[in-house]
Protein backbone atom coordinates (compact mmCIF):
# COMPACT_ATOMS: atom_id res chain seq x y z
CA UNK A 1 0.00 0.00 0.00
CA UNK A 2 3.15 2.25 0.49
CA UNK A 3 4.00 2.01 -3.10
CA UNK A 4 0.38 2.91 -4.15
CA UNK A 5 0.84 6.17 -1.90
CA UNK A 6 3.75 7.32 -3.68
CA UNK A 7 2.51 7.04 -7.00
CA UNK A 8 -0.84 8.85 -5.70
CA UNK A 9 1.84 11.93 -4.35
CA UNK A 10 3.78 11.90 -7.26
CA UNK A 11 0.91 12.27 -9.38
CA UNK A 12 -0.89 14.38 -7.49
CA UNK A 13 2.92 16.84 -7.60
CA UNK A 14 2.44 16.43 -11.34
CA UNK A 15 -1.30 17.42 -11.54
CA UNK A 16 -0.78 20.14 -9.30
CA UNK A 17 2.05 21.47 -11.55
CA UNK A 18 -0.33 21.05 -14.47
CA UNK A 19 -2.93 23.26 -12.92
CA UNK A 20 -0.65 25.95 -11.68
CA UNK A 21 0.77 26.17 -15.81
CA UNK A 22 -2.52 25.93 -16.81
CA UNK A 23 -3.68 28.46 -14.39
CA UNK A 24 -1.06 30.84 -15.36
CA UNK A 25 -1.66 30.17 -19.26
CA UNK A 26 -5.27 31.32 -18.47
CA UNK A 27 -4.23 34.13 -16.95
CA UNK A 28 -2.02 35.14 -19.50
CA UNK A 29 -4.36 34.53 -22.91
CA UNK A 30 -7.14 35.99 -20.98
CA UNK A 31 -4.99 39.84 -20.62
CA UNK A 32 -3.77 39.39 -24.02
CA UNK A 33 -7.39 38.96 -25.33
CA UNK A 34 -8.87 41.62 -23.38
CA UNK A 35 -5.72 44.12 -24.22
CA UNK A 36 -6.20 42.95 -28.04
CA UNK A 37 -10.14 44.07 -28.04
CA UNK A 38 -9.86 47.56 -29.07
CA UNK A 39 -12.33 50.31 -29.12
CA UNK A 40 -14.27 52.21 -26.89
CA UNK A 41 -17.23 50.24 -27.32
CA UNK A 42 -16.09 46.76 -26.38
CA UNK A 43 -14.28 48.53 -23.44
CA UNK A 44 -16.40 46.76 -20.51
CA UNK A 45 -15.77 43.46 -22.48
CA UNK A 46 -11.91 43.87 -22.44
CA UNK A 47 -12.14 44.69 -19.08
CA UNK A 48 -14.33 41.73 -17.52
CA UNK A 49 -12.28 39.27 -19.87
CA UNK A 50 -9.23 40.43 -17.70
CA UNK A 51 -11.34 40.19 -14.87
CA UNK A 52 -12.45 36.56 -15.31
CA UNK A 53 -8.68 35.85 -16.24
CA UNK A 54 -6.91 36.52 -13.32
CA UNK A 55 -9.69 35.07 -11.25
CA UNK A 56 -10.07 31.76 -12.75
CA UNK A 57 -6.43 31.59 -13.69
CA UNK A 58 -5.89 32.31 -9.52
CA UNK A 59 -8.50 29.79 -8.66
CA UNK A 60 -6.25 27.09 -11.19
CA UNK A 61 -3.01 27.97 -9.77
CA UNK A 62 -4.08 27.78 -6.04
CA UNK A 63 -5.76 24.46 -6.57
CA UNK A 64 -2.49 23.37 -8.25
CA UNK A 65 -0.85 24.83 -5.03
CA UNK A 66 -3.11 23.02 -3.21
CA UNK A 67 -2.63 19.73 -4.49
CA UNK A 68 1.30 19.91 -4.38
CA UNK A 69 0.81 20.50 -0.76
CA UNK A 70 -1.66 17.61 -0.15
CA UNK A 71 0.96 15.23 -2.30
CA UNK A 72 3.77 16.26 -0.33
CA UNK A 73 2.07 15.32 2.95
CA UNK A 74 0.45 12.13 1.83
CA UNK A 75 3.73 10.65 1.42
CA UNK A 76 4.50 12.25 4.74
CA UNK A 77 1.23 10.26 6.18
CA UNK A 78 -0.26 13.00 7.74
CA UNK A 79 -3.67 12.71 8.84
CA UNK A 80 -5.42 15.51 6.97
CA UNK A 81 -3.66 14.68 4.14
CA UNK A 82 -6.18 11.70 3.47
CA UNK A 83 -9.21 13.45 4.15
CA UNK A 84 -7.90 16.33 1.62
CA UNK A 85 -7.12 13.88 -1.05
CA UNK A 86 -10.24 11.93 -1.29
CA UNK A 87 -12.05 15.07 -1.80
CA UNK A 88 -9.64 16.13 -4.57
CA UNK A 89 -10.62 12.61 -5.84
CA UNK A 90 -14.08 12.74 -5.89
CA UNK A 91 -13.53 16.27 -7.99
CA UNK A 92 -11.33 14.88 -10.18
CA UNK A 93 -13.82 12.00 -11.14
CA UNK A 94 -15.45 14.16 -13.25
CA UNK A 95 -12.52 14.44 -15.62
CA UNK A 96 -12.65 12.37 -18.32
CA UNK A 97 -10.62 9.73 -18.88
CA UNK A 98 -7.41 10.82 -16.99
CA UNK A 99 -9.24 12.10 -14.07
CA UNK A 100 -11.65 8.99 -13.80
CA UNK A 101 -9.41 6.85 -13.59
CA UNK A 102 -6.93 8.94 -10.87
CA UNK A 103 -9.97 9.42 -8.81
CA UNK A 104 -11.08 5.98 -8.45
CA UNK A 105 -7.34 4.91 -7.63
CA UNK A 106 -7.17 7.37 -5.09
CA UNK A 107 -10.34 6.09 -3.67
CA UNK A 108 -9.67 2.57 -3.82
CA UNK A 109 -6.10 3.30 -2.33
CA UNK A 110 -7.29 5.59 0.44
CA UNK A 111 -10.77 3.44 1.47
CA UNK A 112 -8.70 0.11 1.53
CA UNK A 113 -8.27 -1.28 5.18
CA UNK A 114 -4.46 -0.81 4.53
CA UNK A 115 -4.34 2.73 3.59
CA UNK A 116 -6.65 3.54 6.80
CA UNK A 117 -4.35 2.22 9.21
CA UNK A 118 -1.54 3.97 7.59
CA UNK A 119 -3.14 7.05 8.85
CA UNK A 120 -4.10 6.22 12.01
CA UNK A 121 -3.14 8.55 14.45
CA UNK A 122 -2.03 7.34 17.87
Amino acid sequence: MEQHLRIISILDIIFGVLAILGGLLFLVLFAVGGAAMGGVAVEVEAGLMVILGVVFGLIFALLGIFQIIVGVKLKQHASWSRIAQIVIAILSLGSIPIGTAFGVYCLWALFNEEGKTLFKTA
